[in-house]
């Protein structure tokens, strides 16, 4: 069997883009959602099966932290199968510190037929609904 140089370049561009597109383990790529911003809401979302990449990218004006103590705001997705077929998804915030008592429940229920890519669009639009009351009093909205 012999290769010609078209086959070899080929490969070797597959091979390439293969070892950038994916990072070893252990090896954490940097991107604009990991950067702390200045006077940021520090949320902690406690959920069994969020896509998080995808929540950081479209909820960019927070700090998320590992530490549910440094959290100013603690946030539990739960979901329940519904009669239909579908699924609730309840989220409850809980304030803490300076947010302490001021708690909010907001629920989503799917329909059976829908896709996974249409829920999670749904269910980060839950969480950035049930962010909006916390982010409105930030000093980084009054400058």
């Amino acid at each position: 069997m012999t290769l010609t140089k078209t086959t070899l370049s080929k490969v070797a561009l597959f091979i390439m883009c293969f070892f950038i597109s994916f990072s070893l383990p252990g090896q954490e790529v940097e991107t604009d959602s990991s950067v702390q911003r200045e006077d940021g809401l520090r949320i902690f979302i406690d959920c069994e099966r969020c896509d998080m990449n995808y929540i950081r990218d479209k909820v960019s004006y927070v700090n998320y932290v590992r530490d549910v103590k440094e959290a100013q705001l603690y946030i539990l997705e739960t979901r329940e199968t519904t009669g239909s077929g579908g699924r609730k998804y309840t989220y409850t915030f809980v304030g803490q510190q300076e947010f302490a008592g001021q708690n909010d429940t907001l629920v989503y229920s799917s329909r059976p037929d829908d896709s996974r890519d249409y829920q999670r669009i749904w269910r980060t639009q839950m969480l950035k609904m049930g962010l909006m009351p916390y982010v409105a009093n930030r000093p980084q909205l009054r400058k």
